[in-house]
């Protein structure tokens, strides 16, 4: 959704002594030299928690500055939680977003880099700079990770965000979060991989899962996942369904991890060694990555079997899948000949 002008003010993080809680930043920083960034930052906030929600927590921040005459703020505890983690996730994300412009200085003569001729300071290794760079995205999402987890936990404190159409959408997948799919396909809780596996968690969904239960079950499920209120049938089935999301959309979505489509085309992106590095870092090769990926859609398909099995042998249970054109007890969609088969129920 687009982001509204009087948003490009930056509201939750506002000074220097709100970043120096998260990042140790000296007092020679400028807030205004970092405010562009933080402003990009913020954007992705808004578009996470709703501009409604975002402009609730900026009257709450302002409720709490110093009055005239002055009085006693009242604190709400699970905003001000909140607030420690946004807060963090943008102090992260800026740094992230502006750290090849902060190292630079532009002047009549050109860019330059940012260097104290005294040698009282040194610049970073490469190494050192791509590694702090890396800190500064990963961790500054996964504190958003963090964030939107706190929020669903108690939810009923931040009904706004609820009421938003921003929420809906973070509720639309079978798997909503990092740790989730990490429970079931190890992603290091990474929220960045994640992110980039939500196009083939759609394709898993569209092309794996749907046809496989019917949409009228298909689209219970997913009304009942956003309302958080689960039948105890239902939760039993979700457990196995997104284990099979989960394999499926790593197998669909795989490749998407180690290459990007820029304006060049395709490109993949790898460390190389040199003396200085701890830890040498390189793409799988190109036979591991389709084992891998081979692997990942066999524990899919078979995941999918067990999801088509449990629904026939509790077929009672699950009105709108007996229903629907997608049940048939004569035939098995995942009955295939000539595989190895693993059985998950």
């Amino acid at each position: 959704m687009p982001v509204q002008l009087k948003h490009l003010v930056n509201m939750l993080l506002r000074d220097v002594t709100m970043i120096k809680e998260f990042v140790p930043v000296n007092a020679s920083l400028e807030y205004q030299k970092l405010s562009p960034f933080v402003s990009d930052a913020e954007k992705i906030i808004i578009e996470l928690i709703s501009e409604e929600f975002y402009d609730e927590l900026d009257a709450y921040v302002d409720s709490l500055e110093p009055q005239d005459p002055p009085a006693e703020p009242t604190h709400n505890a699970y905003y001000d939680a909140l607030l420690i983690l946004l807060r963090h996730s943008i102090s992260f994300i800026s740094f992230h977003f502006g750290f090849d412009m902060l190292n630079t200085v532009f002047s009549n003569q050109g860019f330059h880099r940012i260097e104290n001729a005294d040698g009282s300071k040194k610049a970073l290794f490469q190494r050192q700079e791509e590694n702090l760079k890396r800190t500064f995205k990963v961790q500054g999402y996964n504190k958003l990770e963090l964030a939107l987890a706190y929020m669903e936990n108690n939810k009923e404190e931040f009904a706004t965000w609820v009421a938003s159409d921003a929420y809906t959408i973070t509720k639309s997948y079978f798997i909503n979060s990092s740790n989730e799919f990490s429970d079931i396909y190890n992603i290091s809780n990474s929220r960045l991989v994640f992110l980039k596996l939500k196009n083939a968690q759609v394709l898993a969904e569209d092309f794996d899962i749907k046809p496989l239960i019917g949409i009228d079950y298909y689209d219970s499920l997913k009304a009942q996942i956003l309302s958080g209120t689960i039948s105890d049938e239902d939760a039993m089935f979700l457990i196995i369904l997104k284990k099979a999301v989960a394999y499926c959309s790593i197998a669909r979505g795989g490749y998407s991890l180690i290459a990007e489509l820029n304006e060049f085309g395709f490109y993949q992106f790898m460390s190389e060694s040199n003396e200085l590095n701890f830890r040498i870092e390189s793409a799988a090769s190109e036979k591991m990555i389709g084992s891998i990926l081979a692997y990942a859609e066999k524990i899919g398909k078979s995941y999918l079997r067990s999801c088509e099995s449990f629904l026939k042998k509790n077929i009672t249970d699950y009105p709108l899948y007996a229903n629907s054109t997608a049940y048939d007890d004569t035939y098995s969609v995942y009955d295939l000949k000539g595989t190895d088969k693993i059985g998950i129920i």
